[in-house]
């Protein structure tokens, strides 16, 4: 079969001839053209194509012409075909025309930007004529397509419709905005004057008393006129008023006198190639054998007998007046047997489609009833028009065939369940089913064909994503039919069937044994260096298996290359969408959410523009997660509220229920957030989706144990045990084993839990993990701190914690090794540390801003009326000028801080961010608490090495006197005084736990370092010497001991 199947006639302008110019008609149009768009409507034979083309051709406009019949019903064949016109035209500047969407597609939308870059490409006035438009029924999307793009139309074009009726009620709005101007029947009727002129025009001779008659019983319908003079060249005395009544009755009584005048030559001619909508010379000698058909078919142009001529860059088509063939068709029944009828029908659908015309021939075909022709041709224009994206039309086909018959066709009904599965997946997955069926009983049948309908079925129920039970059955299958497959072997639909296989095992079987053999058979490269497996559309598919698995790193090189490279195309938008979509949740498990909204910007761009509304959803409910992720609950709500309506099957409601559960969590209604998450679980069970399964299991369990309910939160644990432990997925390990490490060290199990961290947390590091999909960040910094307590891969730790921006739960004392993105020293003089890198511009702090941070740590750092502030800071001016100098101080503060969030406003108080900000001010105060304690411990054996290593954090932190080095100041005097009495009573407080613990060889040592710190303090220099006075003492003790 020919491989272009576009119809010439089809989008060409017809050519006119013996064609009378009707001024006062062309100034009607003029005035007309002031509108967007032109409505011609009129009976058939009335002149409406014939005047538009000569208006054209009179005013020397541009013209797209585009001729409709029954098959535009279908969008997609309307704007295949349309879109054949403006290329053809070649016209190549302006907007690139939108590729055909060959899934489901919103043609609204398409509609807008296929008409906003047609006219972009044409700057001189211009006619976009529809013409035969009565040919599209009622109910057709269609008309609410072109009513709404008129809105589109410059003002230098116009559209132009043709036909037979009124405009339909889609245009109302249109016609009520005046957009839209009618030209009717009685604008289009002849005029006496006219009517002589057309004689003239035929040179046939007619008085004025012959011509008005032939006006009056015509009423001016130029079909009856032409028909009249015609017969009354050859029969002059014939009366025009004996031919009065109906149109089609006129037409048929003068058509059948006027066809009879001819010879049996011509008549026999006429009515063999009546039978398809447009003629070329082959395709006329071909079907009527005579080699007079050029010849014959221009006299009938030339002669305006109800033919017309178009001609397509050298290519001449004959197209008959509907009334004509209609005329033809039935004579032709009344003269020849039906057997002869069908005969010639058959004969000229082979024609057509040896010609190219597949399509025509089919729609003759259907007129007869004639399925056993119909069935071949189907079966071989099915994959040209799924390409094409034709699906409507191919299923309305399929449609039309005996269902005994086309459930009988395996090779059919497949066809039929691939134009159905967008629309109707779940229906499309039985008609695979039946296929297959049909297939495995037919022995002549191939592995390939079965292979095909596996394929089909798997892809059905992965659209349908409501109940992946389903695939079992059929992984089987295709797990038997798939070793035999070839690599470069037959795809399905781009796909190679080792992907949807994987696909398949990922979702449903994730334990299976042969995931691993089919990811490296797809993996294994071929002689010229290529990955075999690796086509764009299996690049998608696999780029999913491995964030499934966890192997974010695998995806990443599947994806990178798609999105960068502009020399990969996928065939089709809904594939970008997905590989968008896709490489959006990569980004999320990666923690990056700025890349994250822009992939997912770029995939709701995609769906929007095609249609795509099935994809919408997941783009919600993976923006949702973004916002989650940024700890924007408010955003997710509104996510979260949209998406109530939208989840219409198991999927979306376990993404919803989950994601709701996440956002209660974070906002710390736990109880709602179990509810939710118990929703979750059931979804996912009855989804029959492992991976879900764990993911919910594990968001439950950390659930109980925040519920204190440490027995249920177990009991969830072994589930997911019990169901991941055949899977091995680094990911799912690194979730559950985080979860139990933490309730392991919440419980009291400090070993158990340890180990269960080290082992998750090497995971997260070899794998790259930074996100966790449905977690509170303060667990999660809680995990991070016990790792770093426990010294567990504190490098990857740090990196987390910097990555998710977690926030410490503990004091700074607990967290010496907490990655904070500032540290600020005051002890021994002023130094900021960034993310641990010493600040080499420090000595650009200063004047004010210096000041102004030296008095907000000296009054405590938290929670200090900024009105206090300003006037310690500018006690000799008035409250206003001092509180206007404090605001202009603080900002030049944080800016020398660099990060506005360091130093906070909120309600008329200071506060250093204690999130953000690490103070050796707050660290000293929080240790001295601790040795407080332990001081107080009274009765508890004294561990050595627990006392020396808060001897070692407090020397760590306290280097020296506050603010060491800045001007005087009656806070920072204050300051000083309380923090060096601090110190030194930690010390000596660490000297009664040192001797209680038998270490009172260290305490001189200790006193000494404390001095270095604080040498002029009273309380340390006389513990020192008295510590010394014992000593000697002893040792006095001892000699006379000794002596004695």
């Amino acid at each position: 079969m020919p491989r272009t199947i576009v119809s010439l006639a089809k989008t060409t302008r017809p050519t006119l001839s013996q064609v009378l110019g009707r001024e006062h008609l062309f100034h009607r149009m003029d005035t007309s053209r002031e509108c967007r768009a032109v409505w011609i409507s009129g009976p058939p034979g009335c002149g409406k194509t014939t005047f538009i083309a000569s208006y054209a051709e009179g005013r020397k406009l541009e013209s797209l012409w585009y001729h409709l019949d029954g098959s535009d019903n279908d969008i997609a064949t309307f704007f295949f075909y349309l879109r054949h016109t403006i290329l053809k035209h070649g016209s190549q500047a302006g907007e690139v025309i939108p590729e055909l969407p060959t899934a489901a597609a919103n043609w609204r939308s398409y509609g807008h930007r296929f008409f906003r870059a047609l006219f972009s490409r044409f700057s001189d006035p211009l006619l976009v004529v529809f013409d035969n438009y009565e040919t599209i029924p009622p109910q057709s999307e269609l008309h609410g397509i072109l009513a709404e793009v008129i809105s589109e139309v410059p003002g230098r074009a116009t559209l132009v419709f043709a036909s037979r009726g009124n405009p339909p009620s889609a245009y109302a709005r249109v016609r009520a905005n005046r957009n839209l101007s009618l030209i009717d029947s009685d604008d289009l009727k002849f005029t006496c004057e006219e009517s002589g002129k057309i004689a003239e025009l035929r040179k046939i001779g007619a008085n004025p008393a012959l011509l008005e008659r032939i006006h009056q019983v015509s009423e001016g319908w130029i079909t009856g006129i032409i028909l009249m003079l015609e017969h009354n060249r050859t029969s002059s005395a014939s009366d025009p008023s004996r031919f009065g009544g109906p149109g089609n009755i006129v037409f048929d009584y003068l058509a059948n006198e006027i066809f009879n005048s001819f010879d049996g030559h011509v008549r026999d001619f006429l009515i063999k190639v009546c039978w398809p909508q447009r003629l070329g010379i082959d395709l006329a000698e071909n079907l009527s054998g005579s080699d007079r058909a050029r010849q014959l078919l221009s006299n009938l142009a030339i002669n305006n007998y109800f033919v017309t001529e178009r001609d397509n860059s050298g290519v001449l088509e004959y197209v008959f007046h509907p009334l004509l063939r209609r005329f033809l068709q039935e004579h032709a029944r009344k003269v020849y047997s039906a057997t002869a009828i069908s005969g010639m029908q058959r004969r000229t659908a082979e024609l057509l489609i040896s010609k190219g015309h597949p399509e025509e021939a089919l729609e003759l075909l259907l007129d007869n009833l004639d399925w056993e022709a119909m069935e071949p041709i189907l079966a071989r224009l099915a994959p040209l028009l799924l390409e094409q994206g034709r699906r409507s039309l191919l299923a309305e086909w399929l449609d039309a065939l005996p269902r005994d018959r086309l459930f009988e066709n395996p090779a059919l009904l497949y066809w039929y369940a691939r134009a159905r599965l967008p629309a109707a997946p779940r229906e499309a997955r039985q008609y695979f089913e039946r296929a297959f069926q049909g297939f495995t009983r037919d022995s002549s049948a191939g592995k390939s064909q079965l292979m095909q309908c596996c394929c089909g079925a798997i892809s059905a129920i992965l659209a349908e994503t409501d109940d992946y039970s389903l695939l079992d059955p059929w992984i089987n299958e295709l797990g038997l039919l798939a070793p035999e497959l070839p690599q470069s072997g037959p795809d399905y639909d781009g796909i190679h069937p080792h992907t949807i296989l994987l696909t398949a095992m990922m979702i449903r079987r994730p334990d299976h044994e042969e995931i691993n053999h089919y990811l490296l058979a797809l993996d294994k490269p071929d002689r010229s260096g290529d990955r075999g497996g690796r086509r764009p559309q299996d690049q998608i598919h696999l780029s999913l298996i491995y964030l499934l698995s966890g192997q974010l790193d695998l995806a990443r090189e599947l994806l990178l290359p798609l999105v960068r490279d502009q020399s990969i195309t996928l065939p089709n938008p809904a594939e970008q969408c997905q590989l968008w979509l896709i490489f959006g949740v990569f980004h999320l498990l990666c923690g990056d959410t700025g890349a994250v909204r822009e992939a997912l910007g770029r995939s709701h761009e995609l769906a929007t523009e095609q249609g795509l509304e099935a994809i919408l959803p997941y783009i919600e409910l993976c923006s949702c997660a973004t916002e989650l992720t940024a700890r924007n609950t408010q955003a997710a709500g509104e996510f979260l509220a949209r998406l109530g309506t939208l989840t219409n099957n198991r999927l979306t409601r376990f993404l919803y229920h989950y994601l709701s559960s996440w956002c209660k969590l974070l906002e710390d209604a736990v109880i709602d957030a179990h509810h939710e998450q118990q929703r979750a679980l059931h979804c996912a069970v009855e989804l029959g989706m492992p991976f879900l399964e764990v993911l919910s299991r594990t968001a439950l369990a950390q659930l109980l144990f925040l519920c204190e309910d440490e027995r249920g939160g177990s009991v969830q644990l072994r589930r997911v045990h019990t169901i991941a432990r055949d899977i091995r997925n680094p990911l799912l390990e690194f979730m559950t084993l985080l979860v139990y490490g933490e309730a392991a060290i919440k419980g009291g199990r400090e070993s158990s839990g340890g180990n269960a961290l080290r082992y998750a947390l090497g995971l997260g590091r070899k794998y790259a993990y930074y996100h966790l999909p449905w977690w509170h960040p303060g667990h999660l910094a809680r995990i991070c701190s016990a790792a770093l307590q426990q010294g567990i891969e504190t490098d990857y730790v740090r990196s987390l914690i910097i990555r998710r921006r977690l926030e410490p739960v503990f004091s700074s004392a607990d967290l010496p090794d907490w990655p904070w993105p500032l540290r600020v020293r005051l002890f021994g003089g002023l130094s900021l540390e960034y993310r641990g890198h010493p600040e080499l511009e420090t000595g650009k702090l200063k004047g004010r801003p210096r000041e102004l941070l030296g008095i907000l740590m000296a009054l405590g750092g938290r929670d200090i009326l900024a009105q206090e502030l300003a006037s310690t800071m500018w006690p000799h001016v008035d409250e206003e000028y001092a509180f206007k100098s404090f605001t202009i101080n603080l900002h030049r503060l944080r800016r020398l801080l660099g990060d506005d969030e360091a130093i906070l406003l909120r309600e008329g108080r200071l506060s250093i961010n204690s999130a953000c900000v690490w103070v050796d001010t707050w660290t000293l105060e929080s240790l001295a608490g601790e040795i407080d304690q332990s001081y107080l411990r009274t009765g508890i054996s004294r561990n050595r090495q627990e006392t020396e290593r808060l001897a070692e954090r407090l020397f760590s932190c306290y280097q020296g006197m506050f603010l060491a080095g800045d001007q005087q100041h009656p806070a920072y005097e204050d300051a000083r005084r309380r923090y060096d009495a601090l110190f030194s009573a930690s010390v000596t407080k660490l000297e009664s736990l040192l001797t209680k613990c038998g270490a009172g060889d260290e305490i001189t040592l200790l006193y000494q370092q404390a001095l270095q710190r604080a040498p002029g303090s009273e309380i340390l220099d006389r513990g020192l010497r008295s510590h010394l006075a014992g000593v000697d003492q002893r040792n006095g003790v001892r000699i006379e001991g000794r002596r004695a």
